[in-house]
């Protein structure tokens, strides 16, 4: 992928990220975030916390890394951030999982997809939504629709052109507010 291309497209999922954060941030409802980036490895850009400045900014720290696409280890990490022994609040945990490829780490498509299904299942099993949303440019093919309908907690998932953001926003919201 030419870096003009994928680096333009990071850009905008962050900033669609910001988008959905605000517009979470104005639901009156108790709620914190954390945000996990991911490509061939996955990393906490932030553990779980109030909407705030912070918040929003630490999605402006998350650099563009490259590599390849390891959908299970960004299921999982999003799911720790939710294990906190000293938090006893009673939240439902709601993972947006935002890519815009299929998983290729670990190793090879087949077993990365294997992997990344085996931990949507642990995600769902803990009682977490998981809420996958497909980010390309062109249509996608049945091979892809299967794989995020099986890893989606309601076998439903977002399909929006990274030209058009803006239309996959109210769908998201509309799942959103439908699973609280």
């Amino acid at each position: 992928v030419e870096i003009s291309t994928c680096c333009g497209n990071f850009h905008n999922v962050k900033e669609f990220a910001k988008r959905l954060i605000s517009v979470f941030g104005s639901i009156p409802s108790e709620q914190s975030y954390s945000l996990v980036g991911f490509a061939t490895n996955a990393s906490f850009v932030s553990n779980l916390m109030p909407l705030s400045a912070d918040a929003l900014s630490s999605l402006d720290s998350l650099a563009y890394s490259g590599g390849r696409t390891n959908h299970a280890a960004a299921i999982s990490s999003c799911q720790q951030t939710f294990s906190n022994p000293d938090d006893a609040v009673e939240r439902k945990n709601m993972i947006i999982l935002i890519t815009d490829g299929n998983p290729t780490e670990p190793r090879d498509e087949k077993s990365a997809t294997k992997e990344s299904i085996a931990a949507a299942n642990q995600v769902k099993e803990a009682g977490s939504i998981l809420i996958p949303v497909m980010l390309t440019t062109s249509s996608i093919d049945n091979k892809t629709a299967d794989y995020m309908t099986e890893i989606s907690s309601d076998e439903e998932f977002l399909n929006a052109s990274l030209y058009a953001l803006d239309s996959v926003e109210e769908s998201l919201l509309s799942k959103v507010f439908c699973e609280e």
